[in-house]
């Protein structure tokens, strides 16, 4: 995957090369004193190592949701040539979920959009339980669940540990999510985005250093106060881009990281009225 430029701040070497994989679809593990990365999409696709029954789970929970998953994504991007900002939208459907991200052109944000769709909707449907221990379940592998019922379905191996009790005996315990909700063979459509109004309708801005959510709402808006409009308009993009640089969250719009493109919602007839 050809990358042109990426800034490392404030994060560990294993953080930050995690942090990488996780933006363009790849797992990453540490096994055997060495680092391995590799395209989960190939090993979800493998055939079960076995099969797991009814008896064999001394405990087990599932859970299925659609909250947090999507069916597409729109993403905004700057051409790095042109400075023209652009709309990526991937797959369709009714849940899109939109974002802004830094790409080096149309084919590093197509990136991005599949595996932050790919990484979200692993979630749809989980599986953990408790069995015994079985040298086949190892993470990155696929089992099948058999004489469930509902859960019935072939799942890949999220996690799985290894507990060995007192007196000797074992146990281990699994975290597993459903295949088949991978975004594979997507659309891909390049537009570029029209010119905005210039009164701060719907305009795009770009955090500069020494910015703050609420001196934008104030310069763009005419309105300091309505900093939390921008926040709540922007929260996934702004929340990304403190998590990429090694910090737990933003802080509700605290931390913003230069560079990022907000998108600022439309002036009012009152904005910058004294």
């Amino acid at each position: 995957i050809p990358i042109k430029t990426l800034e490392q701040d404030k994060q560990t070497d294993c953080k930050f090369l995690y942090s990488v994989c996780e933006k363009y679809g790849l797992a990453m593990k540490v096994f055997g004193e060495k680092i391995i990365i590799f395209d989960e999409a190939r090993y979800e696709s493998a055939a079960p190592v076995l099969t797991l029954q009814y008896e064999d789970c001394i405990r087990y929970t599932y859970n299925s949701t659609m909250a947090g998953t999507y069916t597409g994504a729109k993403v905004r991007y700057s051409d790095p040539g042109s400075s023209k900002r652009h709309y990526v939208s991937v797959g369709s459907g009714s849940r899109i979920k939109e974002m802004n991200v830094e790409a080096d052109g149309a084919e590093d944000a197509r990136r991005k959009a599949v595996a932050a769709l790919n990484n979200a909707n692993k979630k749809a449907v989980t599986f953990s339980a408790t069995v015994m221990p079985r040298e086949e379940l190892i993470a990155s592998r696929c089992i099948e669940i058999r004489g469930l019922g509902t859960p019935d379905g072939v799942y890949y191996l999220d996690k799985v540990t290894s507990k060995i009790g007192q007196n000797g005996t074992s146990q281990q315990s699994i975290e597993a999510h459903l295949v088949g909700y991978r975004l594979n063979d997507a659309k891909v459509q390049l537009e570029v985005e029209t010119e905005k109004k210039e009164d701060g309708g719907g305009s795009v801005y770009t955090v500069q250093k020494g910015d703050t959510l609420w001196s934008i709402a104030k310069e763009q808006l005419g309105s300091p106060l309505r900093y939390a409009e921008i926040y709540d308009l922007n929260k996934d993009v702004i929340e990304e881009a403190a998590r990429g640089r090694g910090k737990k969250d933003s802080s509700n719009g605290h931390w913003l990281v230069v560079g990022t493109s907000l998108q600022i919602p439309e002036a009012t007839e009152t904005d910058g009225e004294q």
